[in-house]
């Protein structure tokens, strides 16, 4: 009999089972009756530790604690507010019907990391750079990435950059447009910068015309964006040449909200109407920056709700196994939402 068969008939998970069969934490008393009564109705009887397959032994040996941390840019989480507190949470959720609590930090690269997280099972990456030295130290015990972040032992659940610049250019294409631009504000942001070359790409295949307003890499003197004011300033830039080169272009994509609700309002400064002069299709389907856009454009969503449950799903069950999750790569496939 194996542990699975134990998990559908206490009607949890693996990771539960295995926890309750190792005496860990977090799984409440009546839960764990229950899978001692599956256990005994089945005839499953754990293999002592130094038998158990799948386990690596170049992680640290450690006794489970229960805690997954969830370490944060904090740019990403000042920038990208509603979409941060949103995966946190999708995360947070999944983590608990597994049976884990989560501790969420905010990583400054010029930190290092607090003793507290020394405890922990296992690390969910949202927005750090695959610079970082602190890397090196969470390596010895799983990882599971959210966003860009790529490093040898870790498993990324990516958005699928590719395939957001290409939905966003089939859009206005199939909506009419034939000219067409780019607003890349914050290029230095790999995620953005992959959904603009996408999106040109496509918008070239099918015989258009694109012009990228915004380098498709960061000047080496330009300081990365940081605070709104920044993204503003970057932006007011961008603007200005978008309405100096007639005529203008019709359709328009930026790679996140926080850029579409800014160059709404900058356009309509300049008299430019949105909506009937130049229509919008942007990403990250942050209703908090969209909601007061008239018309609301369309937008792309990044399947967090998914990303979230199968980062979840990855490291726990690497955590269960005492193995690292794999240099694996997955990608959600993105969705239009469509605007008004």
């Amino acid at each position: 009999m194996s542990m699975s068969e134990v998990a559908v008939l206490a009607g949890v998970s693996q990771s539960t089972v295995s926890r309750v069969v190792n005496g860990r934490s977090f799984v409440n008393e009546e839960t764990r009756q229950r899978v001692f009564r599956a256990m005994k109705r089945v005839g499953y009887e754990a293999p002592p530790p130094d038998r158990r397959t799948g386990r690596n032994p170049r992680l640290e040996l450690r006794a489970n604690s229960g805690l997954l941390a969830v370490l944060v840019d904090p740019v990403g989480m000042r920038m990208h507010s509603e979409f941060m507190v949103k995966l946190y949470s999708l995360a947070q959720a999944e983590a608990n019907r597994e049976g884990y609590s989560t501790i969420l930090h905010f990583h400054h690269a010029e930190e290092g990391l607090p003793t507290v997280l020394d405890k922990v099972d296992g690390f969910l990456i949202v927005g750090l750079s695959a610079t970082d030295p602190f890397l090196k130290r969470i390596l010895s015990r799983p990882v599971v990435c959210l966003t860009s972040f790529w490093q040898q032992g870790a498993t990324s659940i990516l958005a699928g950059n590719d395939e957001v610049g290409s939905l966003a250019a089939r859009y206005l294409l199939e909506r009419g447009h034939r000219r067409l631009a780019v607003f890349l504000a914050e290029a230095g942001n790999p995620s953005f910068s992959a959904r603009g070359k996408a999106f040109q790409k496509a918008v070239r295949s099918a015989g258009a015309e694109v012009t990228n307003y915004g380098a498709a890499v960061p000047r080496k003197t330009e300081a990365r964006i940081s605070t709104v004011d920044d993204l503003e300033s970057r932006m007011e830039r961008l603007v200005d040449r978008f309405v100096a080169e007639l005529p203008i272009a019709s359709g328009v994509f930026c790679p996140s909200d926080a850029m579409t609700a800014m160059a709404h309002r900058l356009l309509s400064r300049r008299k430019i109407a949105v909506g009937s002069e130049v229509e919008f299709v942007s990403c990250d389907n942050e209703i908090s920056y969209l909601a007061g856009l008239c018309p609301r454009p369309a937008t792309i969503d990044l399947g967090i709700h998914e990303r979230a449950h199968l980062a979840v799903q990855h490291l726990t069950s690497a955590i269960r196994d005492n193995r690292a999750p794999g240099e694996i790569r997955l990608t959600v496939e993105p969705k239009l939402i469509h605007g008004d």
